[in-house]
């Protein structure tokens, strides 16, 4: 059963260290991480906002919907999840790539846990900024291989270009080393994750990698309880 709450009716200083923030609308969502840490316990979103902009907020009771992650994985490990958070976010927060394509052996870590060249990366969403964060704590949430293509994806993927390229135009200091053009290729290729669908394989998270049909329905289930005007529904 997933369950979103509404930050009036649960308030995200609740979170036990790890959970996911989900805001938007019918035609267009975006997801991030939450997690307590610092001195003072602070409770924080941090996201993949756009190109080269890692954001860490003190998130919005008005813009987001939420869930804790403590049903899903063990204290132990919300605690590990949400310090490999703040490691990324320090690394990554003035030159994270914003792209479109992603694999199942996409990561932002070697295998000795060093950080990746950035510049090697393909660059990433929210939902898979999402994922990528997972994944380096050794949890694979969906199954990319059962993957696919909606031609939805494909007029999101047309209008995420776009916006790289009005990006790149106001601000040109960005986009040195990254080449717009390149991520013309991708659209109708490369498979697109949800952010609801990340939001549902997090949440659901059992051991195994989620399947593209079980993401989809219960991404659906996301979706409708962000587009109610209620909090604290479950599906």
């Amino acid at each position: 059963m997933i369950r979103l709450y509404a930050p009036h009716i649960r308030p995200f200083s609740d979170v036990s260290y790890f959970g996911v923030v989900i805001s938007g609308d019918a035609d267009q969502r975006h997801i991030g991480l939450l997690c307590n840490s610092g001195k003072n316990n602070e409770t924080h979103v941090i996201h993949l906002a756009f190109h080269f902009r890692l954001l860490r907020e003190v998130p919005d009771p008005l813009d987001y919907y939420w869930f804790d992650c403590s049903d899903v994985f063990d204290e132990d490990d919300r605690i590990y999840m949400a310090s490999w958070l703040i490691k990324v976010w320090e690394k990554y927060k003035d030159s994270m790539p914003y792209g479109l394509p992603y694999s199942s052996d996409h990561s932002l870590f070697d295998e000795s846990k060093s950080f990746s060249d950035v510049s090697q990366v393909d660059g990433l969403t929210c939902a898979t900024f999402a994922l990528s964060v997972l994944k380096l704590s050794g949890f694979d949430a969906l199954n990319l291989d059962s993957w696919e293509l909606r031609e939805s994806d494909v007029v999101w993927q047309k209008k995420i270009v776009s916006m790289l390229y009005e990006d790149r135009r106001r601000h040109p200091e960005y986009y040195r080393d990254y080449p717009v053009e390149d991520q013309e290729a991708n659209v109708g290729v490369a498979v697109r994750i949800r952010p609801e669908e990340a939001a549902a394989a997090i949440h659901s998270y059992s051991g195994e990698p989620m399947h593209f049909h079980k993401a989809s329905e219960l991404g659906a289930c996301v979706l409708s309880q962000l587009l109610s005007s209620t909090g604290g529904i479950a599906c």
